[in-house]
């Protein structure tokens, strides 16, 4: 079930306040792709295709998106590109 994502996750977390503003800055290339995907109605028509019922906690279809963006632009296996959002902070943002 993908669900849209309830609040944007513009608030930073407490290790992230820590950080250099410039760390979080994103790649030339991922600021254009972020500035196309930041329209919500992008989103919901991905939303209708799967299952509203209640059960296992679902995935923002933002995230889910732009994970598999992320695994096509740069031609990365799913592992992969968990292991690099987990890596990257500022893909992290993404």
């Amino acid at each position: 079930m993908l669900r849209l994502r309830q609040v944007r996750a513009d608030q930073i977390t407490f290790f992230d306040a820590f950080l250099p503003p410039d760390l979080r800055d994103l790649p030339e290339d991922l600021a254009k792709l972020d500035k196309c995907l930041n329209d919500e109605r992008f989103f919901r028509p991905f939303c209708g295709h799967y299952h509203q019922r209640p059960g296992r906690p679902s995935i923002p279809a933002e995230t889910y998106l732009r994970m598999l963006a992320l695994k096509h632009q740069y031609g990365l296996s799913d592992r992969q590109v968990c292991a690099l959002v987990n890596d990257r902070i500022s893909w992290r943002w993404f």
